[in-house]
């Protein structure tokens, strides 16, 4: 059973719940009925101990978002939290990163002076 309490007050609501689900995976290997789920919520504790852990993978940062999370924040932290929240980004990233820049900007310049064109056309035929 887990109680949540909606304050800190004395007199603040608490709320109870149930925290066994009725089918947990060892659920089935004990009898049906009142008796059977007591026995297996008392045998829970062993059966979880026995369970292998499974190592979770973090999802891949997008390559911009790593070397923009190390720029903008990596001095700033503790180099032990650093380490882990916005380490350096490889050269290959880094390279990838700074060429995806490069012709993000050449594609800007380019809209800019097509811009200024139509601009100029529609002036010429205004005036």
């Amino acid at each position: 059973m887990m109680t949540i309490r909606e304050s800190d007050l004395e007199d603040g609501r608490k709320i109870t719940f149930s925290t066994i689900k009725r089918d947990f995976e060892s659920y089935g290997n004990h009898p049906k009925g009142a008796e059977g789920h007591v026995v297996a919520v008392e045998n829970r504790p062993d059966h979880i101990k026995n369970c292998p852990l499974e190592t979770l993978v973090p999802p891949r940062i997008n390559p911009y978002e790593q070397v923009e999370l190390h720029k903008n924040y990596g001095e700033t932290m503790p180099a032990q939290f650093a380490a882990i929240t916005c380490p350096k980004p490889s050269d290959h990233v880094l390279q990838e990163v700074s060429k995806e820049k490069e012709s993000n900007e050449e594609k800007k310049g380019k809209k800019k002076e097509q811009k200024a064109r139509v601009r100029e056309m529609v002036n010429k035929i205004v005036n």
